[in-house]
């Protein structure tokens, strides 16, 4: 029998492929979720890092209390998860900015309502909470998705689309910090970003107050969850620029427009005024360094290129080899669309710099080089290039760098299962261990032999060196600390 349908089924999923590919793999990720079941293990969820994003509503919403005295009154419940730091006037602050207390208040307010209302026993860091910040961190990804779809479907196919979205999310790191660890910064930070993508181009479409606010309050966002994100403000000067003629226009653009400049930073500025308003009452500053008061910051006249994308440690490229297609697809996009081109260039330079510039250039542990999940919106524009010019050869050229392609997705998620399960140490990786675990859930005696701890105090200072590199004294000095 000749059944004459499979038109009517084949254009609605041109049509909307992309869309289902969202929300299939939101399932998967919220699958994963409630199988981790993460809300009931005391060193997840709301921990190390989360710990001091998250600080800022229990000490305003529950204890009232900038001061953080409640800590002090009760050391033993409290040490292991509010950290501050003593500043010069005596007062306590918490290292971070509050820009993941922004994102996390609408959901945590929820959560604390919940408990409330049912009289649960727990207190600000039991499940009701933790299950929570999970669902803010799940809000925020399909947020950030839905976005960048509509970003990428600005310039290219349903299909080239589609197969981008789900490199970014399966191929990448990104799978990790939206399943294990979701309340770190990077899903919300990747939302935000992406949705500036979207208001770029409507920026440059329809320059107008709307878009000028919208556009200073996500600048102001980003920044305010990762300071050194600021640099997105470069997508704004540099965006649709091609040539030096076209800089010069851009920068007349902006002094005609300065009523719109002006908008745009006073939106960008009320975002921060209570960080302002924070520091000014724990340091007496408007402007405090926090991390510089505990040692931490960057070395520009030494950043760590090498060790940041190539390392065993925590190299990005090593642990998302994916990404390297999205570098290659920087050709296709000067190529093709050079409007593109030079923004995401430029951008992806000074991201590198800033990120192999800190002075943990392996920000600590994690699954790879989790810095640079944060821009995996604007990397997704020339992988897509890079996708949409393989989809069109007609050689055995695009059935091999799909399969490339399809190897680098296989193995994240290798790897990804290999870190759930402490295969792939969070910060003590070497060539040794990589290549002794490699594609193997049955790790080695010559793994667990091969870990090396990183010297913290050095990196303090601006020193890194490989192992090999390492006088006698100083590998029995990491042996102990590993040990």
């Amino acid at each position: 029998m000749n059944i004459n349908y499979p038109k009517k089924i084949i254009s609605p999923l041109r049509k909307y492929l992309s869309k289902a590919i969202i929300w299939i793999s939101l399932l998967i990720i919220i699958t994963i979720n409630i199988s981790y079941q993460n809300w009931n293990q005391e060193y997840k969820i709301i921990a190390w890092d989360v710990n001091s994003y998250y600080a800022y509503l229990p000490t305003v919403f529950i204890y009232h209390d900038l001061d953080m005295d409640f800590r002090d009154e009760d050391i033993e419940k409290h040490i292991k998860h509010y950290w501050p730091l003593t500043t010069e006037i005596g007062k306590k602050a918490i290292i971070t900015s509050m820009g993941m207390a922004y994102l996390y208040a609408p959901f945590f307010l929820a959560g604390h309502g919940i408990v409330h209302l049912t009289g649960y026993a727990g207190d600000e860091f039991s499940a009701p909470y933790k299950i929570a910040l999970i669902i803010s961190s799940l809000f925020y990804l399909a947020f950030g998705l839905v976005f960048l779809r509509k970003v990428l479907r600005t310039y290219y196919s349903e299909l080239v689309t589609s197969i981008t979205l789900l490199i970014i999310l399966f191929g990448t790191n990104f799978l990790h910090y939206v399943t294990d660890e979701p309340t770190m910064t990077h899903a919300y930070n990747f939302s935000m970003i992406s949705v500036f993508l979207f208001l770029i181009i409507r920026w440059f479409r329809k320059p107008g107050i709307k878009n000028a606010i919208l556009c200073g309050i996500m600048v102001g966002l980003i920044s305010l969850v990762r300071p050194s994100n600021i640099i997105v403000v470069l997508l704004l000067i540099f965006w649709g620029i091609t040539s030096f003629r076209d800089l010069g226009n851009r920068i007349r653009f902006y002094f005609r427009n300065i009523h719109l400049v002006i908008i745009m930073i006073t939106a960008f500025i009320l975002v921060w005024i209570p960080q302002f308003l924070y520091w000014d009452y724990t340091s007496g500053s408007i402007f405090f360094n926090t991390y510089g008061s505990v040692g931490a910051g960057f070395f520009f006249d030494n950043p760590q290129f090498y060790h940041t994308l190539l390392s065993y440690r925590k190299g990005w490229f090593v642990y998302t080899p994916v990404m390297l297609f999205a570098i290659l697809g920087l050709y296709m996009l000067y190529k093709e669309n050079r409007k593109l081109f030079l923004p995401v260039l430029i951008f992806l330079l000074v991201n590198i710099y800033v990120i192999s510039s800190w002075w943990c250039w392996w920000f600590g542990g994690g699954f790879g080089s989790r810095s640079f999940i944060d821009s995996y919106g604007i990397m997704a524009l020339p992988l897509a290039a890079l996708i949409a010019w393989t989809l069109r050869q007609k050689n055995i050229l695009k059935y091999a760098i799909l399969l490339l392609i399809a190897g680098t997705l296989y193995l994240n998620i290798f790897q990804v299962t290999q870190y759930k399960k402490g295969f792939l140490h969070y910060v003590m990786m070497s060539k040794e261990s990589y290549w002794a675990v490699f594609l193997d859930m049955s790790p080695s005696q010559k793994y667990w032999n091969n870990l090396v701890y990183p010297d913290y105090e050095a990196a303090k200072e601006g020193r890194y060196y490989t192992e090999n590199e390492m006088t006698e004294l100083e590998k029995r000095q990491l042996k102990e600390q590993k040990e």
